[in-house]
């Protein structure tokens, strides 16, 4: 049997940013779905307790203004919701 467990979306964003420096590279942003940017952002306000709400929105439901907008963020790279073509 084989086994194979989901990384949690910060989890994911960390190694990236790690692997990044690592490399010496830069990491413009990061494109998240609607569904990861929420999950996100209720990770950091029930883990981390920032309360701030401005700093990092929460993206509850998908509207097309919500396409490559800023939601905020994270070990210093912008997060945001991915574009739809």
């Amino acid at each position: 049997m084989k086994v194979i467990y989901e990384k949690h979306i910060s989890t994911r964003i960390m190694d990236a940013v790690y692997e990044a420096d690592l490399h010496n590279r830069r990491i413009g942003y990061i494109e998240v779905t609607v569904k990861e940017a929420d999950e996100l952002s209720k990770w950091l306000l029930g883990h981390l307790g920032i309360e701030d709400i401005a700093k990092f929105r929460p993206v509850t439901t998908e509207t097309t203004k919500d396409h490559g907008s800023l939601v905020g963020k994270f070990y210093g790279v912008d997060i945001r919701v991915e574009q739809k073509p």
